[in-house]
């Protein structure tokens, strides 16, 4: 079955981002004053009223001549190629620039089919717009809408009805599978470490903005990819500075839809840049995945520029592995975002880390490690002088991993032990990456009588 998928085009700041989250009913895309805030098109499967499509909110399009909004104006192209109904997206307050006149050309020579929107219409706008100059881009009849008070709703819905019966959807476009199929993959780091360049790779085209301009991602951009018999849902998200180096307003915006997406996601990949080497915002944000409970995967972008490879992948592993103190066993993956021809290998690593990550062992198994890993090295002793006993212990659930232990003075056994035993869970039954858990629970003395 195919499904149908409708594009938002216009100028920045026309309200092209506030109409996308209006019609998804979320607050998907980041919507701000300042314009250019959307940068890369962000697509989401929409309802609007009984219609079932998937929208596209693209990046704003400008004449300007600076890299940024090239690529800016590229995606837009893209989005539009890959559309099968385009809005046109003008603010009902300016008068048609000559940048929009240009879009409009694009819109018409694209021969799909289109709706012109005159959005920001609330009020006594509409006597105010100038139709000779909305009538000189040849593209039919304006619906007049308003994109924050949903007013012109049903008149879009009306159009969009009309449209959508005389167009035929692609029929190469992939549904989403199912939500126990679907891996969600958030890729976090600080900025230019390569998170754009990896999500380009790994969905196998240019669909996000790559500049070496620190910052150039402002919102989490997403793509599925079907892979085995899973669809990986991936998001690309905005570099997360330290606190004290956020500049603006929609840069804080940014580091808050990147915790979101951590929050949302299943697997987050970490990007550390190598030449910069591990920082502790690069800690922060792997303590942020592991407390939200999310199965991790590093890897060290830029490995082609280290000189001593050997020396340095020694080097890093030991730091990662010490500094990040909670955090045991997962993935240390080396690679060159620019060089490596192909990233199978990276979707084959976030399905295994996936697979792990909701994995189930069994008590048996699990009893037989515990007095395995005691005889190799035994808890210590507690206050009393007595030997702390490690008695049963279960997996208590799943996504991630959590395991319950019972013993005698289970306040007393230190961090150290605790830390030594989940490394020993890791490595026996093949964890990595999980962000496993163990909790303590105190076993009941059977000669104290019930009172």
């Amino acid at each position: 079955m195919s499904i149908t998928t409708v594009a938002i085009v216009g100028l920045p700041n026309v309200g092209k981002s506030s109409l996308f989250n209006k019609i998804c009913a979320c607050r998907f895309a980041m919507v701000h004053d300042s314009p250019g805030v959307t940068r890369d098109y962000k697509i989401a499967e929409s309802s609007f009223f009984d219609l079932k499509f998937d929208l596209i909110d693209t990046a704003g399009w400008t004449d300007k001549t600076d890299s940024i909004s090239k690529a800016m104006r590229h995606q837009t192209n893209k989005a539009m190629e890959f559309a099968d109904v385009i809005l046109l997206v003008l603010d009902a307050k300016t008068e048609v620039s000559a940048a929009e006149k240009e879009l409009a050309k694009l819109v018409k020579r694209s021969k799909k089919q289109h709706i012109v929107l005159i959005n920001k219409a609330e009020g006594n706008v509409q006597k105010e717009v100038d139709l000779n100059d909305i009538y000189s881009l040849n593209l039919g009849d304006p619906v007049y809408i308003s994109a924050t008070t949903k007013m012109g709703f049903v008149d879009l819905y009306d159009s969009l009805k009309s449209v959508l019966c005389n167009t035929e959807g692609s029929t190469d476009k992939v549904h989403l599978a199912t939500k126990e199929d679907t891996i969600n993959v958030a890729i976090v780091g600080r900025p230019n470490a390569g998170k754009s360049t990896l999500f380009n790779k790994l969905i196998k085209y240019e669909r996000v903005i790559v500049s070496e301009i620190a910052g150039t991602t402002r919102d989490a951009i997403s793509s599925n990819i079907p892979h085995n018999q899973y669809m990986i849902h991936l998001i690309d998200t905005a570099g997360m500075r330290k606190a004290a180096k956020i500049e603006d307003q929609v840069e804080s915006f940014a580091v808050a839809e990147t915790i979101t997406a951590i929050r949302r996601a299943n697997v987050v990949l970490l990007l550390i840049d190598s030449v910069e080497g591990l920082q502790l915002q690069d800690m922060k944000i792997a303590g942020i995945a592991y407390n939200e409970g999310k199965a991790l995967v590093v890897i060290l972008n830029k490995i082609d520029l280290i000189n001593n490879k050997k020396q340095f992948i020694k080097e890093v592993s030991e730091a990662l592995n010490t500094e990040i103190n909670d955090i045991k066993g997962f993935k240390i993956l080396y690679k060159s975002m620019l060089q490596n021809k192909s990233s199978d290998d990276i979707l084959d690593d976030i399905v295994q880390t996936f697979e792990c990550w909701r994995s189930h062992v069994s008590t048996g198994k699990l009893n037989r490690w515990l007095q395995s890993a005691q005889e190799k090295h035994l808890p210590p002793l507690a206050h009393n002088g007595r030997r702390i006993k490690l008695k049963y212990v279960t997996q208590v659930a799943v996504k991630p991993p959590t395991f319950k232990i019972f013993c005698n003075y289970s306040a007393q056994l230190p961090h150290s032990y605790v830390q030594y035993l989940k490394k020993s869970l890791i490595e026996n039954f093949g964890l990595q990456g999980a962000s496993i858990r163990i909790e303590l629970s105190q076993s009941k003395n059977p000669y104290v009588k019930n009172v």
